[in-house]
């Protein structure tokens, strides 16, 4: 089993809902190709999200593939 600290970033899609993308650790240990993230309720906030991404990457300790 892998594993790596993740960080969570609050993007943007072209029509303007906030998600939450998951960056799986530093290039030495990527576990995944691409992009992953969250989907947000339609009219969530910037700030809403970012809070969420916060709590997110407060808590969250690992990213795991097996």
């Amino acid at each position: 089993m892998k594993t790596a600290r993740p960080t969570f970033t609050v993007k943007q899609h072209s029509d303007g809902q906030h998600w939450i993308c998951i960056d799986s650790g530093p290039s030495e240990h990527q576990l995944t190709n691409g992009s992953y993230g969250f989907g947000l309720e339609p009219g969530t906030s910037f700030e809403k999200a970012d809070e969420i991404a916060r709590y997110m990457g407060d808590h969250l300790v690992y990213f795991t593939k097996r």
